[in-house]
């Protein structure tokens, strides 16, 4: 090893050869298109000693001049500058006054401006610069910004500052270098010398000059990053040593960390930290680096001095590098940054404070919709927390905010509380919490006994844990029914949730609430509750993207048009990005349940030009909901709207079979009642459905959009009775109920017989006329025309018709003779009043019958 390696002095700033010839492309432009624009340019070149400043400069000039419009260039050191009164004369020399008189170019060259302090030299140096002939081009270069008025200076398109970020070297730079000095170095190798230079030209030719003597660049790259005798030699003395005694402290305690802001930094270093960072920055020790998490700039040291700091300080105090870390690790948690507190613990390297910081923050990164962060984390640790049952619980939440219950309840599997450590405040409450929101979404039948297991743990703390336990908990009680239950728990997550920054956790609460709503029978709550939390996700959005990507979102789109369609409010077109996701399967439908499917359906019913496919895709999910799902709520209260699409396209056996698979599930409740009694009255059955009412009506549990139905029913089934008085009396009931609770959806779909009735006694509802009113606008827009209905063999006839068969063919089908089937066929033409097959088709269709 020659003598210059082996004897660390002999590198310096001063005396290491000068990096070699490097193109940089940036800076070069906006040299080369500020001086070709216009005369009088001034440049501030503002870096770090070591960034290879004065050779920039002197490569960029030795290309430019004297060539215009560069001119002639005179290199002035501060110490020759005379400031006074007759600054110009005094610091132009002879020449530049005869080359001023000429006309002329001239490009003075001011080095090291960062060492006037005197506020008189500075005062001068100011006037100078603003002053200078139109013809004399000024560069100024510091190692920080000089404290002059740069807003003055640099203005009208005829200055410019080059700064540290833009004379760091590319990877193509350093592969130049280290090429320049015999090495062959892997892409890879090349991008590891960057990262642990930051970029830093003297930096990477250290790196250069060190790497070069060495057969295995893998193996030298590793004693690199450890930093070497040779740099850390080199370090301490043009940078260390060189600070002021404050500045070195702090600078040695934040390198404990791998990045830090301000506030991080008082929390280290005491109250007045934060005013020395601007000295560590024009130092270039550190470096600004992006942060979406807060405001506050971050920074972090490069590599190869963050080495040799924490080197010093463990050399120095070991016990107080440790404390200094766990310092960080406690600020970050209680200052809700959890990325930041995981980050700082897993750089301690201490397992267990490892496993604590990674459960409290890892929980809160997951709920915020980053989980690759924490997934990540526990990857990388691998055998330390690969079996650990906290790291197991952890990946089951992470698969239930993804959507996926299956895989949350495989991790679950691999936990049995009796026999694990979850030691941390909030673990076994997070274990019970998920073990019932994974029931919940199966739809098992023992929710209760989970829920209150849960109960009797869960605080009002804000805790992401007791946010997560709470909202779950309010899910839970929606769902079996107990809406004041499910209303105070998802008002406590929404609480507890938006203080511990967990915007899609108050999604998912809020979507709670407007669920409550729902069971309740209150549309109008439920429309409002959805809209406020989609202003408030819209929001939130602006300062976290990812709510807006929360899964609960297109469900409260949903919620909205649900309560609206239920007020009889037109409805705006559900957007992809409102409902797509949900229609499509996959993880997102499983996080929004069974019952979105249906509730799409049922919305996109009135408007569809193909009913009986929708008719059957609502009528598919709510059988299998029915056979899957033991809880009322919502497929109970979704089944008279389904029903009613069933009966609208003529398959009364679709609605029958989900009455009975309802009535086996949840016994004889009002809606399997009010169901058979619309099938009882559509085949022209009224005393048979009176019968199946009369309990209904007598009720007074029901929910509001159910005796709203009932009470039309009732008076359908006494008009096809001749029992008008009774059909007026019911009608008006019906009326008032629904005008009461906003729930006009069930008198719009009692059809043409509801229409006809409120039509006879128009204007003699009294307080509910206007009701009455708006009832008929509703029927009227939902319908271009009011076809007679057919009846059951026109409907078979019809079926037939979309298949080409002849009549003969049809009637052999059907074992009818042919004048049978043609008299079927000419009722199909009269009522639809058309003349031909095809048209006939296509009413049918429009009408969902085919």
């Amino acid at each position: 090893m020659s003598e210059a390696l082996t004897d660390s002095s002999a590198v310096s700033r001063g005396n290491l050869d000068s990096v070699r010839a490097i193109a940089r492309i940036g800076p070069e432009r906006t040299l080369d298109e500020l001086f070709d624009d216009q005369p009088g340019v001034l440049v501030l070149l503002s870096a770090p000693g070591g960034y290879g400043k004065t050779t920039f400069l002197e490569q960029w000039l030795s290309r430019r001049a004297p060539s215009e419009p560069v001119g002639q260039v005179m290199w002035v050191g501060v110490d020759a500058f005379t400031f006074d009164s007759n600054i110009l004369e005094a610091t132009a020399g002879p020449q530049l006054p005869e080359a001023t008189g000429a006309g002329g170019p001239v490009t003075v060259v001011v080095d090291d401006a960062h060492t006037v302090t005197d506020p008189l030299a500075l005062d001068a140096f100011h006037r100078f610069l603003r002053h200078r002939p139109p013809n004399v081009n000024v560069v100024v270069a510091a190692q920080y910004d000089p404290p002059l008025i740069w807003q003055y200076l640099i203005g009208d398109g005829v200055g410019a500052r080059i700064g540290r970020e833009d004379l760091v070297l590319t990877t193509a730079e350093v592969d130049r270098i280290l090429r320049q000095h015999g090495l062959r170095p892997t892409t890879d190798q090349v991008a590891r010398v960057r990262q642990l230079t930051g970029g830093w030209a003297i930096l990477v030719r250290m790196a250069a000059v060190f790497l070069a003597p060495r057969t295995d660049v893998e193996l030298g790259l590793l004693e690199l990053a450890g930093c070497p005798k040779l740099i850390s030699d080199f370090l301490r003395r043009e940078f260390v040593e060189v600070m002021t005694p404050r500045v070195r402290r702090l600078v040695t305690r934040l390198s404990s960390v791998p990045v830090f802001d301000a506030d991080l930094a008082r929390a280290i270093d005491g109250a007045d930290a934060d005013a020395y960072i601007p000295e560590i920055v024009g130092l270039g020790v550190v470096v600004a680096v992006p942060s979406d998490s807060h405001d506050a700039i971050r920074y972090r040291f490069v590599p190869l001095i963050a080495t040799y700091l924490r080197g010093e300080l463990q050399r120095t105090d070991p016990e107080l590098g440790r404390t200094l870390q766990v310092r960080a690790v406690r600020w970050a948690s209680a200052h809700r940054r959890p990325a930041e507190a995981i980050d700082y613990a897993a750089h301690l390297g201490d397992a267990e404070l490892l496993r604590q910081t990674i459960f409290h923050s890892g929980v809160e990164l997951i709920l915020q919709g980053r989980r690759d962060q924490v997934l990540a984390v526990l990857d990388g640790c691998g055998i330390a927390l690969g079996e650990d049952p906290i790291a197991v619980v952890l990946r089951a939440l992470a698969a239930m905010e993804h959507g996926d219950h299956r895989y949350a309840a495989s991790y679950l599997d691999c936990v049995v509380l009796a026999d694990v450590d979850l030691p941390f405040d909030g673990g076994s409450l997070l274990y019970r919490t998920l073990l019932l929101d994974v029931a919940l979404e199966r739809g098992e039948p023992d929710l209760i006994d989970l829920a209150e297991d849960v109960a009797l743990s869960v605080g009002d703390r804000g805790w992401a844990v007791h946010a997560y336990a709470h909202t779950v908990l309010g899910a839970v009680y929606t769902r079996v029914g107990r809406s004041a239950d499910g209303e105070l728990s998802s008002i406590r997550a929404i609480a507890l949730a938006k203080s511990a920054g967990l915007n899609r956790l108050v999604v998912r609460a809020m979507s709670n609430r407007a669920s409550v709503a729902g069971g309740r029978g209150l549309p109008a709550l439920m429309e409002d509750r959805a809209r406020y939390a989609l202003s408030s996700v819209r929001e939130a959005s602006l300062a976290d993207p990812l709510v807006a990507a929360s899964p609960y979102v297109p469900r409260l789109h949903v919620a909205e048009a649900y309560g609206r369609f239920m007020q009889g409010k037109p409805l705006d077109v559900l957007g992809a990005e409102q409902a797509g996701d949900v229609t499509e399967g996959g993880e997102v439908f499983s996080v929004l349940g069974h019952h979105v499917p249906i509730a799409l359906n049922i919305l996109k019913f009135d408007g569809s030009t193909n009913r009986l496919v929708l008719t059957a895709a609502a009528y598919s999910g709510a059988s299998a909901s029915l056979v899957s799902t033991p809880t009322a709520f919502p497929i109970l209260f979704l089944l008279p709207r389904v029903t009613y699409m069933c009966m609208s396209v003529k398959r009364f056996d679709w609605a029958r079979d989900l009455a009975r698979k309802a009535e086996r599930v949840f016994g004889c409740s009002d809606e399997v009642r009010l169901i058979d009694a619309a099938i009882e009255v559509e085949e022209a059955h009224p005393q048979v459905a009176r019968k199946l009412l009369s309990p209904l009506l007598e009720s007074v549990e029901a929910q509001p959009q159910t005796e709203a139905a009932a009470w039309a029913l009732e008076a359908h089934a006494c008009e096809l009775a001749g029992m008008t008085s009774q059909s007026y009396a019911a009608i008006t009931r019906a009326l008032e109920t629904a005008a009461e609770h906003g729930v006009m959806r069930p008198l719009v779909e009692g059809g043409a017989g509801v229409a006809k009735i409120i039509t006879t006694y128009r204007g003699s509802f009294g307080s509910v006329n206007a009701y009455a009113d708006a009832v008929l606008a509703v029927m009227s827009r939902g319908t271009t025309r009011d076809y007679p209905p057919l009846t059951r063999a026109e409907t078979h006839v019809l079926r037939f018709l979309a298949t080409d068969r002849t009549t003969e063919e049809i009637a052999g089908l059907m074992h009818l003779s042919v004048n049978t089937v043609k008299t079927h066929l000419r009722g199909i033409y009269r009522k639809f009043d058309v003349r031909h097959r095809r048209d006939a088709v296509s009413v049918g269709q429009r009408l969902g019958l085919l």
